[in-house]
C-alpha cells in the first residue's frame, strides 16, 4: 500500500519548506539547534495531500473509526486525513483536543468539569488514532490520549510525521501503545525515513 516515492517527496518538502536553524525552545521545553515546522509543510497543497495520504495508509488496517489530535500539529493532520478517507471511499471521522480556556466564552463545552475537552467527533467505545506531527518528550500525545480514554474510547494507533527520538516514541512504545512514525530526525537535525 506504501509508496515508498510519496515518503521520499515529503521529505523533500520538509527540507525545503520546514526546517529552521537557530536556536529554540520546543513545545516541551527542552532546547533544539533545529525546528520542524510541519505545519509550514501541512500547509502546502502537496503536502497535505501527501500527508493526508500516508498517515491515512498507516491507519487503514487498524479497524480506526475516528482519528484526533491535540493542537494545531494534531489538527492539521485530521482535516488532511479525513480529508483524503473521503476521497478513497472509506470515511473516518476526526476530533481536536482543545484547551477548555482557549474555547470562546459563549461555548458550552466551557462548563465541563474539565481541564481538556474534545471538538469534533469521538463517540464513546470508538478505536481511535492519534496523530500529532511532532513527536519530542510526547507531552500533546499524552494529553490527547487520557482525554480519549476518560471518554471510554481505545487508542488503537498512535501515528506521527516526525519522531525527534527525544523519548516520547520509546515511552508511548514502553505503554504499550502501538506508535509509528514516517521519519525519524536524529540531534543534528537531520532527517531520514523511518
Amino acid at each position: 500500500m506504501e509508496e515508498r516515492g510519496d515518503t521520499e517527496k515529503l521529505l523533500d518538502l520538509i527540507r525545503e519548506k520546514g526546517i529552521l536553524s537557530g536556536e529554540f525552545t520546543l513545545s516541551a521545553g527542552g532546547k533544539a539547534f533545529t525546528f520542524f515546522d510541519l505545519k509550514m509543510v501541512i500547509l502546502w497543497p502537496e503536502g497535505a495531500y501527501l500527508i493526508g495520504k500516508r498517515m491515512f495508509e498507516l491507519i487503514v488496517d487498524e479497524g480506526v473509526k475516528v482519528v484526533g489530535g491535540y493542537g494545531l500539529g494534531g489538527c492539521l493532520i485530521v482535516t488532511a486525513l479525513v480529508t483524503f478517507s473521503s476521497l478513497k471511499g472509506n470515511p473516518i471521522s476526526g476530533f481536536e483536543v482543545v484547551e477548555k480556556e482557549k474555547l470562546r466564552r459563549d461555548d458550552p463545552q466551557r462548563s465541563e468539569n474539565t481541564q481538556y475537552v474534545v471538538k469534533g467527533h469521538l463517540p464513546p467505545g470508538d478505536k481511535v488514532a492519534i496523530v500529532d506531527d511532532v513527536i519530542s518528550t510526547g507531552r500533546a500525545t499524552f494529553i490527547a490520549i487520557e482525554v480519549v480514554e476518560s471518554k471510554g474510547c481505545k487508542v488503537a494507533a498512535i501515528r506521527t510525521i516526525l519522531d525527534r527520538q527525544l523519548g516520547g516514541s520509546e515511552e508511548l512504545r514502553r505503554r504499550g501503545y502501538d506508535f509509528k512514525a514516517l521519519l525519524k530526525a536524529d540531534t543534528s537535525g537531520n532527517i531520514y525515513i523511518n
